[in-house]
């Protein structure tokens, strides 16, 4: 784990910090991210918590389609 602290904007800090960096970089998806060289590797943990949510949206829409059907 590193932490920098900077006066900067959020986003341009981390594409300062990462400059020149071009290997595998995994984040959480912070769109700044994605403005540097890096290769992104994504977040199992996060992935897994867009299907879970995915999950409970479906099952609420399905319950509601019942109660009106």
């Amino acid at each position: 784990m590193f932490i920098q602290l900077s006066l900067k904007s959020r986003a341009q800090c981390a594409i300062d910090f990462l400059d020149g960096y071009q290997g595998c970089l995994h984040v959480d998806g912070y769109k700044a991210y994605g403005l540097t060289e890096a290769k992104l590797v994504a977040c199992l943990l996060h992935i897994r918590c867009e299907f879970a949510d995915a999950k409970k949206i479906q099952a609420k829409k399905v319950q509601e389609k019942s109660m009106w059907s």
